[in-house]
């Protein structure tokens, strides 16, 4: 590279309005003094981003991969893995951005780094485990012992169990895999698993799901599996279920995703047939880099649930808002996530002769280190609380939790 090349990002942040400038601001990066020197690397360089902008991803891996071989420039090598990102290319992805990690960055690079990795961690062929330590108030969501009436007559009511604080250890695994060589099917197994303190106070849950595309690269997949929980070492959920899913990554510079997933579901409950019946979802989810070291997104649930016993169905809305931010004096992520639902059933409950209406929000707090590991392990902190409202009192409840992990992938 010529001396008179100038270490700065400055050029194409002023064309582009700074928005891939934001992302990944490094001081190994180069331009040009136009009116003294045309540099070939930097035309390179635009002509990759420009492949990047409008869609042209093949082209755009093929320049960077290339231009990366010459200048050995890590700036080349974070847009040489945004374009394998956006072409779900996954596994080369990672790489590159985990190599371009071993460099020395500033925080707000790792920060942004550490975004992409995180959708990496759900959609590449990869392995993913964790563990969790529990602190829980209530995790088993029971309600206070309290008078109630029951076709109009007061009844004491006492919970199954004693509302306690437990600690529990959790282990999470996760596998995703393609299953042939086109990438278009893929498989996902999950499993969840929580010892509480004292005797049978687990939950579980295990997943399995099929994941179908047209094409590899194709944003529409469609998806087949089965969801089933346990608690106590009882199995209390079935629910096989098919669904339609929409992805889009965005490419202007900023990791944006927009997501649709639509899903049919039969929940069968062995010791609770009269609950048995269907549910019908629809999800939605986007995040957005909104500033440097700023991403904010936002979650819509609705569902609607037919019973056999058509008092237990119900309809229910949930929002969810959260956002990420860069702790610059603890090179840390610190997430904030707020949720609030409601839950309105579908008939007159035969025992409290009421219709049943919850409502119930969710907060937490949790900060990650983005450059630390514990036993080649990143560690997380979380601390939350939770509580659910109903005018059926007995179904009221109140939890706090605090929640310290250590997982493979961000």
């Amino acid at each position: 590279m010529p001396e008179h090349s100038v270490a700065s990002a400055e050029l194409f942040s002023q064309t582009k309005k700074g928005a891939w400038g934001l992302l990944f601001l490094c001081s190994s990066t180069f331009a040009i003094e136009q009116d003294r020197y045309v540099d070939p690397a930097q035309i390179q360089f635009e002509a990759g981003v420009s492949a990047l902008l409008s869609d042209d991803l093949e082209n755009a891996l093929r320049i960077f991969g290339d231009l990366y071989k010459k200048t050995n420039a890590p700036r080349v090598k974070l847009e040489w893995a945004r374009a394998a990102f956006l072409a779900k290319k996954y596994g080369l992805s990672s790489q590159l951005f985990n190599e371009v990690l071993a460099e020395n960055l500033p925080d707000s690079v790792r920060f942004n780094i550490s975004l992409w990795l995180t959708e990496i961690s759900a959609l590449s062929d990869q392995t993913d485990y964790g563990f969790t330590f529990v602190r829980d108030t209530n995790p088993f969501a029971v309600g206070k012992q309290q008078t109630i009436l029951i076709y109009g007559t007061p009844f004491l009511y006492s919970p199954p169990q004693d509302i306690e604080t437990l600690l529990g250890l959790n282990f999470h695994f996760r596998h995703s895999r393609t299953l042939n060589a086109s990438g278009t099917v893929r498989l996902i197994v999950e499993s969840d698993n929580t010892v509480y303190q004292g005797r049978d106070n687990i939950k579980t849950s295990v997943k399995a799901a099929i994941q179908v595309k047209r094409r590899s690269e194709d944003n529409l997949s469609l998806r087949l599996g089965f969801d089933h929980f346990f608690q106590r070492s009882e199995l209390f959920l079935k629910q096989p279920y098919v669904g339609i899913q929409y992805r889009k990554d965005q490419v202007n510079g900023v990791l944006n995703r927009y997501q649709l997933d639509a899903t049919v579901t039969k929940n069968i409950y062995p010791d609770y047939s009269f609950a048995d019946g269907r549910s019908t979802s629809l999800t939605t989810s986007a995040t957005s880099t909104v500033k440097e070291g700023v991403q904010i997104g936002g979650i819509l649930f609705l569902d609607q649930t037919k019973t056999r016993l058509r008092s237990q169905g119900a309809h229910t809305f949930s929002g969810t808002v959260f956002a990420r931010l860069l702790v610059p004096s603890s090179t840390s992520t610190l997430t904030l996530s707020l949720t609030k639902s409601r839950k309105n059933y579908n008939d007159i409950d035969e025992l409290f002769l009421l219709r049943r209406h919850d409502m119930r929000d969710v907060i937490s707090a949790s900060i990650q280190p983005n450059n630390l590991k514990v036993f080649g392990l990143f560690p997380n902190l979380e601390i939350g609380s939770e509580k659910s409202t109903s005018n059926i009192k007995i179904n009221s409840f109140e939890r706090t939790f605090l929640n310290f992990s250590l997982k493979k992938n961000y």
